[in-house]
């Protein structure tokens, strides 16, 4: 245990003091360190590096040779799932590759490999959704911790590697439009490199929540952006301001012509990020830093191989999506977090909650609680909500603030995700716990006088009407919903939103 908190502290060191450079020898401060000197190597056929401006954002490394970096280039396909064929981007001797199929390229980043859990699974995830060449860069020799100048440095070369293959295929028929790569974290900033220097001829590039650390105030052509590919798509995870106590690793700004923050693209419910403290997660990530970061394969991954869209909004802030001010798609503004990004025209930033466990997507519900006169002049408590419908029911979602203060005049308005899609809600159950804490005033029995929901599925909205609803804690009461159109009598007025 001593040691994995060694290891996370030491990434995160690692990685706030490659921020803190980057931020000096980007803005010029006079508290920089003595920069390197200038410096260019040269690999042919894969060109020359210079640490010059704008590249001078890995704290003065320049990258290592080929030789050294030992990239591995591994295809598989689905007559070949569990071995791979090593390519070289020397030349196009490939007994499996096919210009027919189109091609996935999946980077994974700093401290990773091409054997790291996750890059295994997207590879099987993609394999079972479509007949594609798969390769698989691993790229770990230059990516090996704790040197993450060097692996910042070095992705330029593995990403001239990569071009010159492409380039070698497309001489033999491959269409580039039909290459996308998946890129994670350094990964994400490796493919929008590859994807440049390919004249963005590159049909798609997905950036798994692009590092934030050396690349966050750099140019475009540092660093992935919408114009790498045809089309770029990043999510967002973790991308708060880096320090030991925020554990944020990602990059904060908008880098694709469409970007997903998910949950607002920071944290990730579930997660404890900071590396003080953590206690929860420090078996599972010796090889990550932080845990947010790390979610972005899972949700990516879900993506691919779930019916659930990962539906995302388009709103000014997460704090108003969590308003439930933004739950419409009218004009097409709604996209997909993760694979089938590409199926929606919709660019621009967008926002969307995640569960904090598997399976990640749901089903987001603006849900209005009001409380009712003969309720309890204070009782501490929670109000949990789950929806019936034509395709079943939901768990329940808790829909207030846990253990808060309640009573006839407080009224809840709030955004929450229902783990499934129920179709034409019918009914809720709702219930009532109590706070049980000593200190507590939670007493046996609440009273509400409505419920109304809105649907970011379809902007339906539905309400119980206004009437009286007791409920007693522990105890789940189901209540009759209508649609708000087919409601318009004296005891169904409901806020104007929801109208």
């Amino acid at each position: 245990m001593g040691k994995v908190i060694f290891i996370i502290f030491v990434q995160a060191l690692v990685l706030q003091t490659a921020a803190s450079a980057s931020s000096s020898s980007i803005s010029g401060s006079t508290h920089a360190t003595t920069p390197k000197p200038y410096r260019t190597v040269c690999y042919p056929p894969l060109g020359c590096f210079s640490n010059r401006p704008p590249f001078h954002n890995a704290g003065g490394s320049v990258p290592a040779s080929p030789e050294s970096l030992n990239v591995g280039l591994r295809l598989y396909t689905r007559a070949n799932r569990a071995s791979y064929e090593s390519l070289d981007y020397k030349t196009t001797n490939s007994r499996r590759f096919s210009n027919q199929r189109d091609t996935k390229i999946i980077v994974h980043g700093f401290a990773n490999s091409g054997d790291t859990e996750w890059v295994v699974k997207m590879k099987d995830a993609l394999l079972s959704e479509g007949d594609y060449n798969v390769i698989v860069v691993d790229w770990h020799s230059g990516a090996g911790f704790p040197f993450y100048e060097h692996a910042t440095a070095n992705i330029r070369v593995v990403a001239a590697e990569i071009k010159v293959l492409l380039e070698g295929y497309e001489r033999k028929g491959l269409n580039l439009t039909t290459v996308h790569f998946i890129g994670h974290s350094l990964g994400a900033h490796l493919s929008g490199n590859a994807g440049s220097m390919l004249g963005s001829r590159i049909g798609r590039i997905s950036g798994l929540d692009p590092a934030g650390p050396n690349f966050e105030n750099t140019p475009d052509v540092v660093r992935l952006d919408k114009g790498d590919a045809q089309f770029v798509d990043a999510l967002h995870t973790n991308g708060a301001y880096l320090s030991l106590i925020s554990g944020g690793f990602g990059i904060h700004k908008s880098v694709g012509l469409v970007d997903f923050f998910v949950n607002g693209g920071q944290h990730q419910p579930g997660c404890r990020d900071s590396v003080i403290g953590k206690k929860r997660f420090l078996s599972s990530l010796g090889h990550q830093v932080s845990c947010s970061h790390g979610r972005v394969h899972e949700i990516y991954i879900e993506s691919i191989k779930s019916r659930c869209s990962f539906l995302s909004y388009p709103c000014k802030s997460y704090e108003e999506f969590q308003k439930g001010n933004c739950l419409t798609c009218s004009n097409g503004g709604c996209s997909s977090a993760g694979y089938f990004a590409n199926k929606h025209p919709s660019t621009g930033g967008k926002y969307l909650m995640t569960n904090d466990h598997a399976p990640f997507c749901g089903n987001h519900f603006d849900v209005y609680v009001k409380g009712h006169e003969d309720a309890p002049s204070r009782t501490d408590g929670t109000i949990y909500v789950a929806l019936v419908g034509t395709q079943g029911e939901t768990n329940y979602t808790r829909v207030t603030i846990k253990n808060r203060y309640l009573n006839g005049s407080i009224v809840t308005d709030n955004l929450v995700l229902f783990n499934k899609d129920v179709g034409e809600v019918q009914s809720i159950r709702v219930k009532y716990v109590k706070d049980p804490g000593f200190f507590a005033h939670g007493k046996n029995n609440h009273v509400i006088s409505a419920v109304h929901l809105k649907s970011g599925i379809n902007s339906k909205s539905y309400t119980t009407c206004v009437s009286r609803f007791e409920l007693q804690t522990g105890v789940a009461r189901t209540i009759p919903v209508r649609l708000v159109s087919r409601s318009r009598s004296a005891n169904c007025e409901v806020p104007a939103y929801f109208g």
